[in-house]
């Protein structure tokens, strides 16, 4: 799985979609959020879910709402939440070489356990896979040695 198939995936989770929408002052249960890149047909109760700035900004330039990395909620206890909220955080992490790479990298790890078995290996290759060298290297330091 490629990074976009699992924010796909992770945007059925309607929990989270839930928590992304009150982020940004949406309390509508109707409204769905999609990515970037997404083909949209009725932008009424569409959320925008952009994991760069750039994107972001081009998005909202066009009047659309948009959850971009300034955005993403802290992640929090909430056990329908927490898991997939890491994941998401992770990847938004990684793909915009933010400081906090390593730290949002190892919080994904650590709820990867919670996360079905058959999604753990995939999800954690997105994250991976989207760190630069120095990054990968540092966070491998930093894992439990298997």
């Amino acid at each position: 799985m490629n990074a976009r198939e699992i924010l796909d995936e992770l945007l059925r989770n309607r929990a989270l979609v839930r928590c992304l929408l009150r982020a940004i002052g949406v309390f509508d249960d109707r409204a769905i959020v999609v990515q970037a890149d997404t083909k949209i047909a009725h932008v009424g109760r569409v959320v925008v879910l952009a994991i760069d700035d750039a994107t972001a900004e081009l998005v909202r330039g066009r009047g659309q709402r948009v959850v971009g990395p300034t955005e993403i909620p802290p992640i929090a206890d909430d056990d329908e939440t927490r898991a997939p909220l890491a994941i998401l955080d992770a990847i938004v992490h990684a793909h915009n070489r933010s400081p906090h790479t390593v730290d949002a990298a190892l919080c994904a790890y650590r709820v990867l356990p919670s996360i079905a078995e058959d999604r753990r290996e995939p999800y954690w290759n997105a994250i991976v896979g989207a760190l630069d060298d120095a990054t990968r290297e540092e966070l491998q330091k930093l894992l439990p040695k298997r």
